[in-house]
């Protein structure tokens, strides 16, 4: 494990002339098995007898339980719950109908602070575009909640914990699929806002012997390689951001900052000296 002054030693050393390579060779080299273990393997649930209709929100929570979920009730007729799909964290509503033949899904997306900038034209045309090819999912914009949302809905008959869930998970792998329509990565916005863009892994390179690989979890833990000649030296601690600075605490005494800029969904610019840069790029 490499010591504070050794480990920014090395980053400054791996600092100029970098070259980019794709971020599956570099976790290929780093034993990512090993190193970023924070995803946890699913489970399989036993088959459940299929739901003729559900009725009652209670129904539908217990479902969402069996399936793996942590669902919540909002009203008589709404369950609220979160669908993680690294490195997203999808709030999810999901309403029975008054007429009680459907289930309507929806999985909040961007967060509308303003509109005028946020959702012009051309950003309503292409979710509209989206919309087309992904039916019978729906890309909206809700006023009450502020926020770019994906919506569809399906029968209410037959459901399993299994069938339900396979819906959901669709759903947001969809909106995985689609961040470049509807993600807009800005710094000026809220430091909550900034700091899920940052969530998942990143690697930034010299060559192929030498790079850095950091992964960003979601309680503001963070899981970091520094591979140098072949040989690997980890390090893990807490990340925060404030005012356009990554500030890394590694928990043997490392301390990192530098000045973060977020250049797309997938990419941002990390300077840690002055004139001084790595460009990260998320892994696939």
């Amino acid at each position: 494990m490499l010591k504070p002054f050794a480990l920014l030693t090395c980053f400054a050393m791996a600092l100029g002339s970098w070259s980019q390579i794709q971020a599956q060779d570099l976790f290929s080299d780093v034993e990512v098995g090993t190193v970023f273990s924070s995803l946890s393997s699913g489970t399989t649930s036993k088959p459940s007898t299929p739901t003729s209709r559900i009725t009652r929100v209670e129904q539908l929570r217990d479902l969402l339980k069996e399936g793996g979920f942590a669902p919540s009730i909002v009203n008589r007729r709404t369950i609220s719950m979160k669908k993680e799909l690294d490195p997203w964290s999808f709030p999810v509503l999901i309403e029975i109908s008054e007429d009680e033949t459907q289930l309507t899904l929806v999985l909040g997306l961007s967060t509308i602070q303003d509109i005028s900038k946020d959702l012009t034209a051309e950003n309503l045309l292409k979710l509209m575009s989206a919309s087309q090819h992904n039916a019978p999912a729906l890309f909206t914009y809700t006023p009450d909640r502020k926020r770019t949302e994906l919506l569809m809905n399906i029968p209410n008959a037959g459901l399993t914990p299994q069938s339900l869930r396979d819906q959901i998970n669709r759903l947001a792998v969809l909106a995985k699929g689609t961040e470049a329509i509807w993600y807009r990565a800005e710094l000026e916005t809220e430091s909550n806002t900034v700091d899920n863009s940052l969530l998942g892994k990143w690697s930034a390179s010299r060559s192929e012997s030498e790079a850095v690989a950091i992964e960003f979890k979601s309680d503001r833990a963070f899981n970091m390689v520094f591979v140098t000649s072949g040989s690997p030296s980890k390090s893990s601690g807490t990340f925060s951001l404030e005012n356009g600075t990554l500030t890394l605490s590694g928990s043997d005494g490392t301390q990192l900052a530098g000045k973060i800029t977020l250049i797309s969904a997938v990419e941002f610019r990390l300077e840690l000296l002055p004139g001084k840069q790595l460009t990260f790029k998320k892994a696939s």
